[in-house]
């Protein structure tokens, strides 16, 4: 069965990594992201899309494992790998069988676990996944996830303002939304709240770092008139580099990135030779 974004693989990069609005969310994220990548180290990204963030985190030396739901994701992926003569191991696998995922007895376990962008919005729960990644860290090892959260104060100024209340207040419903993601295709989204994912983490790991990836930087929703005012919004670029990792303030952009460490008294679950990332 097709992934719901297999049919947009071909345009993500056109309609959001490649614009304006997409190229500053990511530089956000990769202000956290970069200090933490060094020659050698390896990744587990999750959801890795068109395959951006696994080439850039491989340009600085990293060995990534990159994977997806989406066959057509991966293929773009592939093929920009492939292009820039970069060695990337990618394979497909569905977030919520992230569990299933075993390493071969001699791997140490992963340095990091990475998430980019709403592929935990894609979870109508997070109560496994902390469990799941944590057997796949060698001691010591971190985690990385960026989703959206439920209070996004760009989206509920920017349509409050134009009087779509509708819109302001769309990730405040309980349960899933079904949200756009192009070509009329839609996937079922679930907007966790910061204290969900911490509860959901704090057993396993100790927290480092909550930023705010879009405090002045509008949503995606919002992508056109944010391109129209390009100019307007870089004037708060460094305001938004200064606020957006303080507290109360990281709790209210598009994204929250979360990264935490695992505790030293967490233990990694034997592993097999089975299913080799």
């Amino acid at each position: 069965m097709p992934a719901p974004f297999d049919p947009v693989a071909y345009r993500y990069d056109a309609d959001f990594t490649n614009t304006p609005l997409g190229r500053r969310q990511r530089e956000l994220v990769q202000r956290y992201l970069g200090p933490i990548i060094h020659p050698g180290m390896r990744v587990l990204e999750l959801n890795c899309g068109t395959g951006e963030d696994a080439l850039w985190m491989a340009a600085r030396g990293a060995h990534v494992t990159a994977t997806d739901i989406s066959a057509g994701m991966l293929e773009v992926a592939s093929n920009k790998a492939t292009n820039a003569g970069t060695t990337i191991t990618f394979r497909q696998l569905r977030l919520e069988d992230v569990g299933l995922l075993e390493l071969p007895p001699d791997h140490p376990g992963f340095d990091l676990v990475f998430s980019n962008f709403d592929g935990l919005n894609c979870l109508p729960t997070l109560d496994f996944f902390p469990d799941a990644v944590a057997r796949l860290l060698r001691p010591g090892g971190g985690v990385m996830v960026v989703w959206m959260n439920p209070m996004c104060a760009a989206e509920l100024v920017g349509f409050s303002l134009r009087g779509r209340f509708g819109m302001a207040v769309q990730r405040l419903r309980r349960g899933g939304v079904a949200a756009h993601i192009g070509d009329g295709e839609t996937a079922q989204t679930w907007f966790h709240s910061i204290w969900k994912v911490k509860r959901a983490f704090a057993k396993r790991f100790r927290f480092r770092t909550i930023a705010a990836i879009g405090l002045t930087t509008p949503p995606t929703l919002m992508r056109d008139w944010y391109h129209r005012h390009q100019r307007l919004f870089r004037w708060f670029f460094p305001i938004e580099e200064r606020l957006m990792g303080l507290f109360p303030l990281n709790r209210f952009g598009d994204h929250t990135l979360l990264h935490c460490l695992l505790k030293d008294d967490a233990p990694r679950s034997a592993s097999s030779g089975a299913n080799k990332p």
